[in-house]
């Protein structure tokens, strides 16, 4: 008699199943991933915007206080020319003054 030894071989749909299986481990596994990437994508976007906000506020305070100084050094300046000549600035501004009413009343 002779004996067969019996090899065990797994049927197609052992290993469609099993392929099946994998196959959604790794889709998973993609799935999980990109939303990591897009979290991570997010997250940098959020730091660059505060550092660009950050650096325009400051640019923007920066050119507020430039302009605050040299309005500052122009009505200083301004000042020194009246107090030079304050016959003729007062005959200028009541010339000025009497063209404004005169260019109002008319309106």
């Amino acid at each position: 008699m002779s004996v067969k030894h019996k090899v065990s071989h797994p049927s197609a749909g052992e290993v469609f199943s099993s392929d099946m299986e994998e196959l959604s481990e790794s889709f998973s596994q993609i799935r999980s991933d990109a939303k990591q990437l897009v979290k991570n994508a997010l997250d940098s976007g959020h730091s660059g915007v505060s550092a660009v906000r950050e650096k325009a506020v400051s640019g923007v305070q920066r050119g507020i206080s430039g302009l605050k100084e040299m309005g500052g050094n122009s009505l200083d300046s301004f000042g020194k020319r009246i107090a030079k000549r304050p016959f003729t600035s007062a005959m200028i501004a009541l010339g000025a003054g009497f063209m404004l009413a005169k260019w109002m009343r008319r309106r």
